[in-house]
This record gives structure tokens, sequence and C-alpha cells, in this order.
């Protein structure tokens, strides 16, 4: 007896959907899938038979191993795929993904991808297994949501419970985006901030760490909406010596940063708390060792205001330093030592060539404020400093408090123009324990692999091949 298996009831089921319903009608399946005009029959909510075998997945493997469209939408404008990542139908992923029609880019209603539904409920086996489907962990969607930004949204959430409780499975997943080469110059949050300019921002230099070693797509130039980036951050937010030098040697490295603010140069932030990169930093750029800011400051000036000495006489050694530069107030760097009655800088000043008697727009020379102050010892080092021998150590005439509320707009250049999106963050012990667990083995299987060391050694850490 002929029978019609393509008829469809009042919500458009088949027999097919039916069938694939019931895992104990499993083997009538594969007799029914030989009539292909049904496979691709809709249901009312536009759904195919791939949709009602989710739960059975006997009848799953039967299907996709058809010509069945496996991209088809549903009413919802979700795809089989999407619907599972969605709803937390997790195990057919593996399954569906066998299937070599299969596009896992497609995205739904939210503009939205299978691979960000899984990153945000953290399911990296399942993310994982995207990839031989030319999964593009990179896109980008029109709200700049990708998956790495939402992996950098859940890991620096605000519910410290959760973001322990998940927290490796976030790592899994970072650490899959570097094995897959996938970029970390995408915008993360609403200020367009990097991945590794948030790593900065909430202090996880544990992760920034594995990211500046074991990636390479990272580019430390690329600027927020407000003209920061990686290099700069770097330069005043960081102090961890081995990630600045990283940062500072990588071929990225924004060597001619001008901060649009201000107009600060990399250089004139160096002199500020980092004289150890001064050098270099002229060697790449000798141009900078004159530069003057918004307030036509130099790297000379503003080291002075800041009474780094380190950086006075590294700056000092260069012939071609405009000793005498003065900024918007006519004031000389060798002015702002008197003022400051810094000794040692007044006697490199001297020493240098400084002139004592340029005036300032009110008229003023570092000589006549010297006189004005009134301290003999401060003339004698100003008009004799090859006779003046004794430097204290602790001037209280120039303590950090006073220096402060002095120069304080000298201090604000070192304020990042950023917003912190993750203010409530803390990077607790427990999570620094995690992070440094995590990638001390992961590292250690890459450092005893011999050949293409990261890929196998990523793979011997998850144990697959």
């Amino acid at each position: 007896m002929n029978v019609n298996v393509c008829v469809q009831d009042d919500n458009g089921m088949t027999a097919l959907m039916y069938v694939c319903e019931n895992p104990l009608l499993t083997s009538i399946i594969k007799k029914l899938v030989l009539d292909s005009n049904c496979l691709n029959l809709l249901d009312k909510n536009g759904e195919n038979s791939l949709f009602h075998a989710l739960c059975n997945k006997d009848a799953l493997y039967e299907l996709i191993g058809t010509s069945i469209n496996i991209n088809q939408k549903n009413n919802n404008n979700d795809t089989v795929l999407l619907h599972c990542c969605k709803n937390e139908i997790y195990e057919p992923i593996e399954l569906l993904t066998l299937n070599n029609e299969i596009d896992v880019n497609i995205t739904d209603s939210e503009n939205k991808t299978a691979a960000m539904y899984l990153a945000e409920k953290a399911k990296f086996k399942e993310l994982r297994s995207l990839n031989k489907r030319n999964c593009n962990y990179d896109f980008v969607n029109k709200r700049n949501e990708s998956v790495l930004s939402i992996i950098i949204q859940k890991m620096y959430s605000s519910n410290e419970e959760k973001v322990c409780g998940e927290f490796v499975q976030y790592l899994h997943i970072l650490t899959m985006l570097i094995h897959f080469n996938c970029s970390f110059n995408l915008p993360v949050d609403d200020d367009e901030n990097t991945a590794i300019m948030v790593f900065m921002i909430v202090n996880d230099m544990t992760t920034l760490s594995y990211v500046l070693n074991y990636s390479n797509n990272y580019d430390l130039s690329i600027k927020n909406k407000f003209g920061e980036n990686a290099s700069s951050l770097a330069m005043k937010l960081n102090d961890n010596l081995a990630i600045i030098k990283k940062i500072v040697n990588h071929s990225t490295f924004d060597i001619n940063y001008i901060d649009p603010h201000n107009k600060n140069t990399m250089l004139m932030l160096s002199v500020m708390n980092k004289s150890m990169f001064i050098n270099q930093f002229i060697e790449d750029d000798v141009n900078s060792l004159n530069s003057v800011n918004s307030k036509d400051e130099s790297a000379l000036i503003v080291a002075t205001k800041l009474e780094n000495e380190d950086s006075v006489k590294k700056l000092l050694k260069y012939e071609i330093i405009n000793i005498n530069q003065q900024d918007y107030l006519g004031n000389t760097a060798l002015y702002y030592a008197v003022d400051l009655r810094n000794f040692e800088i007044i006697k490199s000043m001297i020493r240098g060539n400084a002139d004592m008697n340029i005036k300032n727009k009110i008229g003023k020379s570092p000589l006549d404020l010297a006189n004005e102050i009134g301290d003999k010892e401060l003339l004698n080092v100003l008009l004799h400093p090859e006779s003046y021998s004794h430097i204290e150590k602790e001037n209280p005439l120039k303590s950090k408090q006073t220096l402060s509320n002095k120069y304080q707009e000298t201090y604000e250049y070192l304020y990042p123009w950023i917003k912190n999106h993750f203010s409530e963050f803390t990077m607790t012990k427990s999570i620094l324990s995690i992070e440094k667990s995590y990638f001390f083995k992961i590292k250690a299987n890459i450092e005893n692999t011999y050949d293409n060391k990261f890929k196998k050694g990523y793979y011997r850490f998850y144990g697959y091949h």
C-alpha cells in the first residue's frame, strides 16, 4: 500500500517530524528519509525535521547525512544551530557540525552568531567544535559585539562568585582564540578599548602576559575613541617592568604616539615614571627630544616639574637638547628647578649651560626667582654650582604633598583617557590563583612540545588530536 509521507497536519507536522521526536520509532526514519520531497517541509513554526530531532541523537544522525536544509531558519529567524545555542541544547551541536553544508556564521535577528551565544554561556567545547566549519570568531556585529568582547565582559563582570566559578572556562576560550590566531584588535567595550587595554585597566597582568607572549595577532597602536592605545596605557598605568619591556619592544609599539588632549609624546610619558626607556625612545625618534606639548613644555620641563632627577640627567646628555625651552608661561626648566629648590637638577642645568637670565611672561628669570625666595643656599648652588657639594636626601620643601599641590596638572598627564567599565571587578587572590594555575599548566605543555609547539601543546592540554 502506498503511503504519502509528505502529508501535514494542522500544525504542519509530517510523519517524519513525529518519528524524529520519538526515540522508539527511530528505525522507521531510514525509510522516511528516502523520500527527499518531505525532508524540507516546514511546520507552522517554519521548522524542518531537524528541529524535531534535537532530543533524539539517532534520528539527528540519520538526518544530517541527507540533503535536508541544515541552514533553514524558523519563524524566529534561527537556524537549528542557533536554536540549540540560544536554548541551551548543547548535545546536538557536535553532530550538527558533521554536516558539510552547515553555515555556523549565520546571524539571528539580534545580529548574533552561534559562537556568541556559546561564549556567553562559557561553552568552550561546543565553541571549539565550530572551528571545523570555518567559524568566524572575529565577526563583529552592529553593536561592536564579538566572541572576544563577550568573553572580556564575562571575565570581568561584577559578580565575583560567578566569575570565579566560570573563570577557567573563559580562560579556555581565550586560549582557544589565541590558538586559532583570532584578532585581539577588536573593540571589546563601549569606548572601543582592545582586550589588551582592558587587561591593563583591570590590572590582570597574568592574562596580559600570556596574550603578549603567545598571540601573533595584536596591534598596540590601535586607539580607543578617546585617542588612547595599549602603548600609551602601558606607559601610564603599568608598573610591571617585564610586561612594559615586551610592549615597548613589540613591532607595533606606537613610538609616535601623541596624546590628542595635551599633545604629550611618548618620551614625555617616559620621563615621568619610566626613565629606563628614555634613551631608546630618543634613538627611535630623535626629534621628540625637543618636541613640545600643548603648553609648550618639553620633556625636560615635564621631568623637572616632577623632579625626576634621573630623567633630567639622561635628557641633558644629548647635546641637541633645547635646555632653554620656554613653556606657555615663558618659564624654562631651570625656572621650575629653582621654584622647587631642587639643587641637584639646578646643578645639572647650570652644567648644561642653562640660561638663568631668561625672563618669563611676567618678566621674572630663574635668577630673579632665586633672589625673591631669598634662600642663600639656593642662590649659592645657582651661581656657584661646583662649590656646592651637599645635597639633602630628603628635602621637606619638596615633599610629594608640596609638589602635588603645586604642579597637579603635571601629574594629570599620567591619567589615562578611559572610562573603567569594569570598576566593580576586583582581581582577588582566588581569581589570581585560578589564572596562575591555569597558565602554568598550559605553558608547561606548550614548552615541552618540540615541533609546531603552540599547536601541539594546545592539543595536549585539552586532550584531543
